[in-house]
């Protein structure tokens, strides 16, 4: 998009020394409980109001622009977020218009009856865009809402800018929607690693448990020691005990120990990181000056050197001004002087610049290439789904400003001073992930009027697992590649039936070759919603990130809370556990 913005890594930091000491104070002092719900795991249940999260009324990870990425990158439903949006903003400029139209009406009170009432043209616009968007059928950002409620928006006796209580009916689906989301999103940012260093974390503390548990046990059953030396292995299972719940809840203790802190996520990753403030350099001189003009007396101030484009290849210098016009000003050199040409021929001559080469090669560029050569034609393969690259977000959400350190003495923010939002911009809205990508191939294309067309044989559903249908789908996997060529230019087709096997795509198993000619620009989006084991899925994969990876600050004190809950139920159950097996190890006589 034009006004998107290029987005950075949040602010990250490294574990010191100094962190490490404040541990024994920020376990004992944790911030307050707030909208904390009563739960008998080891992970608290927390309750956020979803207008509060709309307000930017908390700080990251549990701010507007983490949960929109949240929407857009696991649960892929952003349109949700965005509609609300766009609904609190129609609603405040039509509150507007109409306010000043009833103003209107007052001072004008003796043309009431004549006087139309003032122009909605930007509101009705606002409406059509979003009516476009988010209202017709297979749309970039159409709400997966019942058709019986968005029938009413494509009808045409509707207003062009209707009243916003037209929309109650879709914002209460759109809101239960976005509430369901925001349970889902609180319990995922309670975690401060990503896969690889939860598995670290489970293998540490399994290892330490052994470690610590099992050399003291069995020297003291095989020395014949005292049992009270049998207390020796409590610190180590309790500590490794401890670990490993932790882990388990998404909790690394080797990062929470050095303070609140947590792990970048993988579409935070393959953003550039914010770059270091640059101190003012001197003021750099240009290595040479123009010649300055006649009628030029005072010294020009210096500008620093910008590298010189190539010159035109001819030029017109005119004597008498002192001025050599390009190339796109002879036409206005010639009818400007059609009627003084004669007099005009002695004093103007054309020079010829010196030779100078491109910059870019244009060997392989086609259009240079020989009349005899083959023109090469590229097509798109598709191949398996990849979301590793993310999409941007949207530019009118501005990110958490970590330009100003909350520990640094200075003036106090609000939360949402840190987190502004911008007008509400369609052309702002981040481009919508396609299912797939695609791969170019470089082939000998025979003829410019014709185009390449896989046919694809998908194997079947394993519905039923035998040893006949997995031979089944090895055979359809051992298949060659076959392909079709097919002319561009569509003739008329033929009366034919609709079940002619000819006519049957095998690829989306409908009938008719023209949607394999000329497929649709903007394919229709499969509508449907994503369940738990889906977003589990794809949260994994953001957060697959490598086990030492760069680490950035929790701000919202709600996350540190529960983060601490989470270290202090696993450490207490560790511990209820340890002495349970080590107490009926005491009960052993010697």
């Amino acid at each position: 998009m034009s006004n998107q913005r290029p987005e950075t890594q949040p602010r990250t930091y490294r574990p010191t020394l100094t962190s490490l000491l404040s541990l024994p104070f920020r376990i004992c002092n944790p911030p307050p409980a707030v909208g904390k719900v009563r739960s008998c795991g080891v992970t608290p249940l927390l309750q956020i109001r979803l207008e509060d999260i709309l307000n930017r009324k908390h700080l990251p990870p549990l701010g507007l622009k983490d949960f929109e990425e949240w929407l857009l990158y696991v649960e892929d439903c952003p349109e949700n977020l965005y509609f609300i949006l766009w609904l609190k903003e129609y609603t405040k400029k039509y509150h507007q218009w109409a306010a000043a139209s009833k103003a209107r009406r007052q001072t004008v009170r003796y043309l009431q009856d004549r006087d139309p009432a003032p122009s909605a043209s930007n509101l009705s616009l606002f409406y059509a865009r979003a009516k476009q968007t988010f209202f017709m059928p297979n749309s970039v950002y159409e709400l997966d809402i019942p058709s019986d409620i968005l029938a009413p928006f494509h009808t045409t006796d509707l207003s062009n800018h209707p009243h916003p209580s037209v929309f109650n009916q879709v914002s209460q689906e759109i809101t239960k929607m976005l509430e369901k989301s925001l349970k889902q999103f609180l319990s995922a940012q309670l975690t401060n690693v990503g896969n690889n260093r939860v598995l670290c974390g489970i293998i540490a503390g399994i290892f330490f448990a052994l470690v610590g548990f099992i050399p003291p046990i069995a020297l003291n059953f095989a020395k014949g020691y005292s049992r009270w030396d049998r207390l020796a292995a409590f610190p180590g299972l309790w500590i490794g005990l401890t670990v490993l719940l932790a882990a388990l809840n998404g909790i690394c203790i080797g990062v929470y120990i050095f303070g609140d802190l947590r792990q970048l996520r993988k579409f935070e990753l393959e953003r550039p990181p914010i770059s270091k403030p640059r101190p003012l350099g001197k003021v750099c001189l240009p290595l040479f000056s123009p010649p300055a003009s006649p009628t030029t007396l005072a010294p020009s101030t210096p500008r620093t050197l910008v590298a010189p484009s190539p010159p035109p290849l001819a030029h017109i210098v005119d004597n008498r001004l002192s001025r050599t016009p390009t190339v796109s000003s002879i036409s206005s050199y010639s009818s400007s002087s059609s009627d003084t040409s004669g007099s005009s021929e002695s004093h103007l001559r054309i020079e010829i610049s010196g030779a100078y080469y491109e910059t870019e090669s244009i060997d392989n560029d086609p259009y240079y290439s020989p009349s005899g050569a083959e023109p090469t034609f590229t097509f798109n393969e598709k191949v398996e789904e990849d979301r590793s690259v993310f999409a941007t977000t949207a530019a009118f959400i501005h990110p958490y400003d970590s330009t100003i350190d909350l520990e640094e003495d200075g003036p106090k923010f609000l939360p949402q001073e840190r987190q502004l939002i911008s007008d509400f911009n369609f052309d702002a809205l981040p481009p919508r992930p396609t299912t797939g990508h695609y791969r170019s191939v470089d082939i000998k294309f025979p003829n410019p009027d014709h185009e390449i067309v896989e046919i694809k044989s998908d194997p079947p559903p394993l519905s039923k697992v035998s040893a006949a249908t997995i031979l089944e789908r090895l055979q359809i996997r051992c298949i060659p590649r076959k392909w079709l060529v097919l002319s561009r230019k569509q003739p008329p087709a033929p009366a034919t039936s609709a079940h002619d096997p000819k006519d049957f795509d095998l690829e989306s198993g409908r009938s008719g070759i023209e949607e394999s000619v000329n497929p649709p620009t903007t394919p229709a989006r499969p509508r449907r919603r994503q369940g738990p084991i889906s977003i589990r899925k794809q949260f994994k994969k953001v957060r697959a990130v490598p086990a030492f990876t760069s680490l950035t600050r929790v701000l919202s004190p709600v996350v540190v809370r529960a983060q601490w809950e989470i270290v202090v139920r696993s450490s207490l159950i560790a511990f209820a556990i340890s002495w349970v097996v080590v107490g009926s190890l005491l009960a052993i006589p010697d």
